[in-house]
């Protein structure tokens, strides 16, 4: 993912994406809230015991190239991702063993 920041405070920006960049958003402003989660919907989307997250409000989020595909993982909330190029499950060298 690659990211970018400038500026402080209220006018700090950060953009990011898929790996593939078909997928790209914006978030603007500070967040309100970070974090940890350990459930086990975050640990098998992840592949970690953990995955760290920022809140933002809906209105700092916005997508700038292409729209996400969208799973429904639990009742608190969605998942939103690239279509075009998944998250791999895993990655593997050319002639690895």
């Amino acid at each position: 993912m690659s990211e970018s920041f400038q500026g402080i405070g209220a006018d700090l920006s950060h953009d990011g994406g898929c790996e593939c960049g078909a997928l790209r958003y914006r978030v603007t402003g500070e967040a309100y809230g970070t974090g940890y989660c350990h459930c086990r919907i975050c640990q098998r989307t992840s592949g970690a015991p953990a995955q760290a997250f920022a809140r933002v409000h809906a209105d700092q989020f916005a997508y700038t190239k292409g729209q996400p595909a969208v799973f429904n993982s639990s009742e608190q909330g969605q998942r939103e991702f690239c279509a075009m190029r998944q998250p791999a499950a895993l990655s593997r060298a050319p002639g690895a063993p």
